[in-house]
């Protein structure tokens, strides 16, 4: 009997110490994953405004995007992220569904130390990024290690992770 018991105190302790370590393997994998995809925006995104002029896509990409039509681009104003999708320079996702929310931005816009996804070299101008979503965003399981976790993209291609905020862990390298 205390064999048993020694075990299961033995197999808690461990757990107690692997548990954690797997959380953040699976968050490491889904910044991989967000990283990739904020860079597949950002050159679609290029693609875009090599096609009509020089005009870049603004905005969150969502489900809503998924059934909007492509809508002529008026000059001097941005176009919505939404032609992304509709205009078929990207493909339709369950983009809610990710751990992850993702923008389309204006890279011809002043360069700032912060966006829409957070505080980056304020160097550079940005085509796309993505933040890990919080709680408030409607992911009840995000870790409180991740908040603040974003990527931007340049029009480029290079990529960044944001600047550590305080009370969370630093945002996992790109790969």
């Amino acid at each position: 009997m205390r064999f048993l018991l020694f075990i299961l105190i033995v197999a808690g302790g461990i757990s107690m110490l692997m548990v954690p370590k797997y959380s953040k393997g699976v968050e490491s994998s889904l910044a991989e994953e967000a990283a990739a995809t904020a860079k597949m925006i950002a050159t679609t995104n290029r693609m875009y405004s090599l096609d009509f002029q020089g005009r870049w896509t603004v905005g969150p990409i969502d489900n809503n995007c998924n059934s909007g039509f492509c809508a002529a681009p008026q000059r001097g104003v941005p176009s919505p992220s939404c032609n992304l999708i509709s205009c078929n320079y990207l493909s339709k996702q369950d983009w809610d569904s990710k751990k992850f929310i993702f923008y389309a931005l204006d890279p011809t816009q002043p360069p700032s130390d912060s966006n829409t996804c957070g505080k980056f070299p304020s160097s550079r101008s940005w085509a796309a990024c993505a933040v890990r979503k919080t709680p408030q965003d409607g992911d009840k399981q995000a870790p409180k290690f991740s908040v603040g976790w974003a990527y931007a993209v340049a029009p480029d291609g290079s990529a960044f992770a944001s600047v550590q905020l305080p009370g969370s862990e630093e945002t996992p390298p790109l790969p």
